[in-house]
């Protein structure tokens, strides 16, 4: 009988599960508040912890991704033995189902799920991230002709520390009929050519119904793959057009610095291929599709365009607003629809003591070239307070809108002491109109102390409160969010996250245990606790014949007390019987005196130790004399409040 899917994950209600393996399971989940579905990875953490790592790699590579053609990932956390990753749900096929059920694409689909791919790769790359397994199960394709890119498991981000742990050299990773030649060979060193040539396979095959390599791993089939031997796409269909053969075929070179060099150089290239007289968004050639609708696309006349915008200039001009529309860049919406988009920026920042029209907040805007990213300096944005978007803790800040022109960028705002770094891809008018998200503009939302959890590092340093000094271990040191305690192990460094509150106890030989409960905020990456412990204390018992003695201790009036509960104190005076005096472990100068007579006794004590001393006056000599009765070890000085 199979196993029922579990009714929660986390704050998440499942609704249905929609695949399993040995290493987890997939769900379908409803968001508590943002009335969406989302799509919810499960790993199991038994087993290999490269998997875990990459698992973990990969919500922390999607998550910092905002791509239009790339999916969504709203959180990652851990519950009992599994991980978690939670995703957009895309209401629609996988490319692999679509071709199982259609075998192959016309033309004019199948490269509108091609460009739409390649901008997806062209937005990781510019980021040093390399897919590495590109194929048809990971474009997912939603009932309105969005296409997402999912799955970035195993890939590799250029410059990270842990790729060679993850990836070792001659390591093969990937799907064989899409792998690169260089893949097969060594999989830690291949770079973003591989993932040209993985798109070139997948048009292929969306485009003649075969792949043109076969699925089994054999010698025979890796030589031909690496010798770049393969039926021509025509063979198969013949209604393929000369220049998409021509773009399979140099995506598809079996050498590395014969293909295309970025997917820039493809999307160039792919821009010439697709009709562009026809104007029509690639997500409406391929919903239509989807709904089984075979429409005939006319060419929008640019003639036309330029008449219409010219004649509402002109009904403006005639109503006396034409110097305002330019103003406010309506030109764009009419002459340059999609050249142009238009963009705002709003910032939320919590209620605090400033007023807000005294917090500070700019921003920068910056093209995002993949390489220098100059800054847009003629796009200056100026904020201003939005009252009707404030909540009860939270106001914002927004800007005007400005139109630019389309592509990458990346925006920096500053807004009181944080920083704050957003990328983003700016879409045509024509295309932001037929979303309702975008109908007026692009909105860029950041929120200052937003409450999106980060990866934390903790560093620890353990010092002896009496002498100041570094403790050396070994300690142990336990971790707890939820009430249990548990050691703080590598694996689990990894997971803490900000944004909550962290306890840690630290425990060695001879020390008082120590529990640090502390606060992180969201935005703050790096917590240093520096634990102080108290080291075991000793005892002195001073019996003394009379109490008019006078006692200094390193020849001071006040002396650090030791125990848990100690601290800097004066020295206690003498009296006459039994004064005891806790000290920390360490050398101790005791001097008594009276009347001019004095006598000093140095002593060195270990933790748990328990001295007597006998001190009398001698009047007739007026003499003071000291005698060390008695030398054990006392437990219970390490009990509780000494």
């Amino acid at each position: 009988m199979a196993k029922q899917p579990p009714a929660k994950i986390g704050k998440y209600k499942v609704t249905e599960q929609i695949a399993s393996g040995g290493m987890g399971a997939v769900y379908k989940a409803e968001h508590p508040t943002l009335s969406r579905y989302v799509i919810i990875k499960k790993l199991t953490l038994r087993g290999d912890a490269s998997m875990r790592e990459r698992f973990r790699r990969e919500a922390q590579i999607m998550m910092d991704f905002t791509s239009d053609y790339i999916a969504n990932v709203y959180d990652h956390f851990r519950e009992g033995s599994s991980y978690y990753i939670v995703l957009e749900y895309v209401d629609g096929p996988t490319l692999e189902t679509l071709l199982r059920k259609e075998r192959y694409l016309p033309e004019r689909v199948a490269l509108r799920i091609f460009r739409s791919s390649c901008r997806a790769l062209e937005y990781a790359h510019q980021r040093g991230v390399v897919h590495r397994d590109i194929k048809p199960g990971n474009i997912l394709i939603s009932k309105d002709g969005n296409v997402k890119l999912v799955d970035f498991g195993i890939a590799s981000i250029h410059g990270a520390q842990s790729e060679e742990n993850l990836t070792r050299e001659g390591m093969t990773l990937g799907t064989p009929s899409y792998m690169a030649p260089e893949q097969y060979e060594d999989s830690s060193t291949v770079d973003k050519r591989a993932d040209v040539y993985s798109m070139g396979v997948m048009l292929y095959e969306m485009t003649t119904g075969k792949k043109p390599f076969s699925n089994s791993i054999s010698a025979e089939a890796i030589r031909r793959i690496q010798q770049g031997k393969y039926t021509a796409p025509r063979k198969h269909n013949p209604n393929i057009s000369t220049a998409t053969q021509r773009l399979i075929r140099r995506c598809m070179k079996n050498k590395p610095e014969r293909r295309y060099q970025s997917m820039g150089q493809v999307l160039s290239k792919l821009d010439k291929v697709i009709d562009r007289r026809v104007r029509v968004e690639d997500r409406q050639v391929i919903g239509d599709y989807l709904a089984g609708k075979r429409t005939q696309y006319q060419p929008k006349s640019r003639a036309r365009r330029l008449v219409v915008a010219l004649a509402a200039v002109l009904v403006l001009a005639l109503a006396g607003g034409a110097g305002y529309a330019y103003l406010e860049g309506y030109h764009y919406e009419y002459l340059y629809p999609d050249e142009y988009g238009a963009l705002r920026v709003t910032v939320q920042l919590p209620t605090g003591a400033k007023a807000p029209e005294e917090v500070y907040v700019d921003a920068e805007l910056f093209r995002d070239d993949g390489d220098e990213f100059p800054e847009v300096e003629e796009a200056q944005l100026r904020f201003s307070r939005d009252p009707e978007r404030d909540t009860e803790d939270r106001f914002v800040m927004r800007s005007q809108k400005r139109y630019l022109p389309t592509g990458a960028y990346r925006i920096k705002v500053m807004a009181e002491q944080e920083l704050m770094w957003q990328s983003f891809f700016l879409l045509p008018r024509d295309r932001q109109q037929q979303q309702g998200s975008t109908l007026e503009a692009r909105e860029v939302t950041l929120d200052a102390d937003s409450g999106r959890q980060l990866p934390l590092e903790v560093s620890l340093e353990v010092t002896n409160r009496a002498t100041r000094e570094p403790v050396e271990g070994p300690f142990e040191v336990s971790y707890s969010q939820d009430g249990e305690w548990e050691e703080l192990t590598a694996e689990l460094r990894d997971e803490l996250q900000s944004g909550s509150v962290h306890r840690f106890r630290v425990e060695t030989e001879g020390f008082f245990t120590e529990e640090y409960a502390l606060r992180v905020e969201p935005y703050q990456t790096d917590l240093r606790v520096e634990a102080e412990l108290t080291p075991y204390p000793a005892a002195v018992d001073i019996e003394s014949n009379t109490g008019e003695i006078d006692m200094r201790i390193g020849g001071q009036e006040r002396y650090f007390r030791g125990g848990r509960g100690g601290g800097l104190e004066p020295v206690p005076e003498i009296e006459e019987g039994r004064t005891e005096l806790v000290l920390p472990p360490g050398e101790h100068r005791l001097t008594f005196r009276q009347n001019g007579a004095s006598q000093t006794v140095t002593m060195r004590l270990d933790r748990l130790d328990r001295r007597t001393l006998r001190v009398s006056y001698d009047e007739e000599n007026e003499r003071i004399s000291v005698d060390r009765v008695e030398s054990r070890t006392d437990e219970s000085l390490g009990e509780g409040e000494s």
